[in-house]
């Protein structure tokens, strides 16, 4: 459950708190979308690397990286249709 609750802040709840922010800057509304739609991104590979490299819990991390894959399928065209 805690990797379902941590995908969903990653894929969702995060680039939200992204949009509202900028949204009160001066900036253009494109670099905003760029923003957002890149922080809603599945997570990187590299983290399951790295995990590998220094001994961490790598197994939790490829579920993590398999989860927000998925997931992103998802969340990105939802997300897309909300901040357009």
């Amino acid at each position: 459950p805690r990797l379902w609750i941590a995908s969903l802040a990653r894929l969702i709840i995060s680039p939200l708190i992204v949009w509202a922010l900028f949204r009160l800057v001066p900036v253009d509304p494109m670099l905003i979308d760029i923003m957002v739609v890149l922080c809603a991104m599945p997570v990187a590979t590299n983290g399951t690397m790295l995990c590998y490299q220094y001994g961490g819990d790598s197994r939790t991390m490829a579920q993590g990286t398999f989860v927000t894959t998925v997931l992103s399928i998802i969340t990105i065209p939802i997300l897309v249709m909300v901040i357009g």
